[in-house]
């Protein structure tokens, strides 16, 4: 059986960018996406490479995937395939240069595409910002001693819009009094089975029990 080679994807229906505390960063992009048909597999971003650093500051991608043999008995259905990508080693403030920061991701398939801004949550909260918009991923600057941690800057953009729609027929996890008023519960799921992909790292737990025992900041 030949293998095939990567095709773009039919369309592109969520994308969520998370960014590490960490230094160096690490950023992760978790594609959600649909194909023409059953059989397609390894689907991956492919990242454009730019000589100059574009001027809306948005690092773009391509996202493809392998489409089945043409000796594969498949259905001719949208079908959803998702991809996982991890980029090491980062600096969000200096990505394209000194100084000069990434402002977004932006996935491209065959039919659209996705954009995913980056901000800083210290910006977010200058602009009054404090719902943050779906398409949105934050870092965090370092911490000052002896500011609280709150819902706005350090809590909200932990929990993702699938983590979102997964839990809204119980509460909404970009509610402050949703997830004050459940704050328990919360907790001792992160530490057994939330999310059901993937728990969260430790350091992620501690920050939303040091939320809670510091008095849960709106």
């Amino acid at each position: 059986m030949a293998i095939s080679t990567l095709t773009k994807i039919y369309s592109v229906d969520q994308v969520d960018v998370t960014i590490t505390r960490t230094t160096p960063q690490v950023m992760t992009i978790n594609t959600l996406a649909r194909v023409t048909s059953s059989g397609w597999t390894d689907a991956q971003l492919s990242q454009y490479v730019y000589l100059q650093p574009p001027t809306d500051g948005v690092q773009e991608f391509d996202i493809a995937a392998r489409p089945p043999a043409p000796d594969v008995i498949t259905m001719p259905v949208l079908s959803p395939i998702s991809s996982y990508t991890q980029i090491p080693d980062i600096d969000v403030e200096n990505f394209w240069g000194k100084g000069i920061a990434i402002k977004g991701i932006r996935i491209f398939s065959a039919s659209n595409s996705k954009t995913v801004e980056i901000r800083a949550f210290d910006e977010t909260i200058a602009m009054g910002d404090t719902r943050m918009p779906m398409a949105f991923a934050g870092y965090r600057v370092e911490k000052t001693e002896g500011i609280l941690p709150s819902f706005a800057v350090d809590i909200k953009s932990m929990f993702r819009e699938r983590d979102v729609n997964s839990m809204i027929w119980a509460f909404d996890l970009h509610s402050y009094v949703d997830v004050k008023t459940n704050a328990e519960r919360i907790y001792a799921a992160l530490q057994q089975n939330m999310p059901c992909d993937g728990l969260w790292p430790d350091e992620d737990v501690k920050e939303f029990k040091s939320w809670m025992d510091s008095g849960m900041q709106p």
